[in-house]
């Protein structure tokens, strides 16, 4: 049996702007399991009534419609992108690097947010207000919206510009995720400098590029 398709709703916007929040912004972010590539966040506001749009957990959704949303969104609200490298992540670990790429998002921003609404583990010591909600890519409108948004960033960038970089590993299949594809490749030809070598699979492979 097919899954069943689940949309978000805008009830923790309409909670948070009834408690005085002007700008209630969701952030999600693509890429944090990936081996390779960057880690990309989205900070998003919806700014105009948005009722007709359908958004849900962006890993749920055909490319086609993630393609589409991603058009109709930028015509509904605004948004920042930001991003951390391998090189970060390997030096920070993966939930700092995550945390700095949410600041990037956020500080592209037109307006400082009076309330930031995430996707799955709280934000310690994040400078602005925060509420983290377990699942919220796939129930919180403007997280969804995020979690869309930085999907249809990433993944263009690794199948077209990294790709293009580096054809022999096939990133404009896996996109940078451990796949066997990705893992036969890496035993080939070795890491690239967009490898994760904090990553346990790929420890290995640390001193080799010391």
């Amino acid at each position: 049996m097919t899954k069943r398709m689940t949309y978000a709703n805008w009830d923790w916007e309409r909670h948070y702007t009834t408690q005085g929040c002007c700008c209630v912004v969701g952030v999600d972010e693509v890429g944090r399991g990936a081996w390779a590539g960057p880690l990309v966040a989205v900070a998003y506001h919806f700014t105009a009534v948005a009722s007709d749009i359908l958004v849900g957990d962006s890993k749920q959704l055909p490319p086609n419609q993630r393609d589409k949303l991603f058009l109709q969104l930028q015509a509904f609200g605004s948004f920042g992108i930001g991003s951390a490298s391998s090189a970060e992540i390997d030096a920070l670990g993966v939930q700092q690097a995550q945390y700095q790429a949410y600041m990037r998002a956020i500080s592209q921003l037109e307006i400082r947010p009076d309330m930031v609404l995430l996707d799955g583990r709280p934000w310690p010591n994040a400078p602005y207000p925060c509420h983290a909600i377990v699942g919220g890519d796939a129930i919180v409108a403007s997280i969804a919206a995020a979690s869309i948004m930085a999907k249809v960033y990433r993944d263009p960038l690794m199948k077209t510009t990294v790709h293009e970089q580096f054809p022999q590993y096939g990133f404009d299949e896996h996109v940078g995720y451990g796949t066997k594809k990705h893992q036969e490749a890496i035993a080939t030809y070795g890491v690239t400098p967009i490898h994760r070598l904090s990553y346990k699979p790929l420890q290995q492979y640390q001193k080799r590029t010391d």
